[in-house]
């Protein structure tokens, strides 16, 4: 066993090159993967759908980097009620979308129709002459 300032070897006296060299290897690989995990891109497939909106991503894109973040928006006719954005999150090794926490809830309209129906006319009042 050698020491060399704070570290101990296990190599014997005879192999210590060839141990120092090997853990300099191991070291630089270790740096390598290190680097190669911390810029892996991790991509979400396709984001949640939700009923009577859409997103504002490309419909034909499948695939979304770590971090995208997305925009919904309810067809005309409804109204958003709640958080509209999404992104694309790492979670435990795995990408996955957070959000988004909507519903899209059609607009009541007022009706009117009342007010353009033309109204049958009253029946006639009886000839009081004729008694018809």
């Amino acid at each position: 066993m050698e020491s060399t300032g704070d570290q101990t070897s296990f190599c014997p006296l005879s192999l210590s090159f060839r141990c120092n060299s090997v853990n300099s290897q191991l070291k630089f690989l270790s740096s390598f993967f290190f680097l190669f995990f911390l810029f892996l891109v991790v991509y979400c497939t396709q984001p949640p759908v939700i009923d009577h909106a859409r997103h504002n991503a490309p419909t034909e894109q499948s695939t979304f980097p770590q971090d995208t973040s997305l925009q919904y928006q309810c067809f005309p006719g409804y109204v958003t009620k709640g958080f509209a954005r999404t992104k694309c999150f790492l979670y435990n090794g795995t990408a996955k979308w957070f959000g988004p926490d909507i519903t899209c809830e059609r607009k009541e309209t007022l009706s009117f129709s009342f007010l353009c129906r033309q109204q049958a006319p009253p029946p006639p009042a009886p000839n009081l002459l004729t008694g018809e």
